[in-house]
């Protein structure tokens, strides 16, 4: 809604371009309170909000957009992971380069920097973000993503459950267990 809401009251027109699963449309993970729809604003970057998250214990920050971050919160919750913090950017372009900074700044800089995604590396925003994350960290991110790939999907749920896994644990940093 906000983000619509901003398009129309922008001085100037440019296409706007939404890319989100259907699977979001009903998802707990992906709604809020009717008060952010009343009072609130578009969010170009969800900083971490987990309480238990704090920031002198951080080794990682893993960034990344869309419904992959639902994903790692999940797992970081059922794993008990209390040294990595995961931040939602929810605009890549333009990018929000200050909003990032903010959301980032109670880390130190010693942390590990990670950007995930659910595509493929040659089809994702890893391209186009990798630089600028590194200008925003001067520090080179590493990718937890699926490999570069002829096609966007694996083929079978199978195949598609066993990369999902393998990148989220590659995201934390952890072996993937051997299935």
């Amino acid at each position: 809604f906000h983000i619509l809401r901003r398009q129309m009251h922008r001085e100037f027109r440019k296409p706007l371009i939404l890319m989100t699963p259907k699977s979001h449309l009903r998802s707990k993970e992906a709604s809020s309170d009717i008060n952010e729809l009343v009072h609130g604003h578009f969010h170009e970057v969800l900083a971490e909000t987990n309480s238990d998250i704090t920031p002198d214990k951080v080794k990682r920050i893993i960034i990344g957009s869309g419904k992959v971050i639902h994903d790692l919160r999940r797992f970081r919750a059922e794993k008990e992971i209390s040294d990595s913090a995961i931040i939602a950017v929810e605009q890549l372009y333009p990018f929000p380069e200050q909003q990032l900074k903010d959301a980032t700044q109670s880390f130190s800089d010693e942390v590990e920097i990670v950007w995930c995604q659910e595509e493929t590396q040659n089809m994702g925003a890893w391209h186009f973000i990798e630089h600028l994350l590194e200008d925003v960290f001067n520090k080179r991110p590493r990718y937890a993503g699926r490999e570069a790939a002829a096609s966007p999907a694996p083929g079978t749920t199978g195949l598609y459950k066993i990369e999902q896994l393998e990148l989220i644990h590659a995201a934390f940093g952890l072996e993937a267990p051997s299935l």
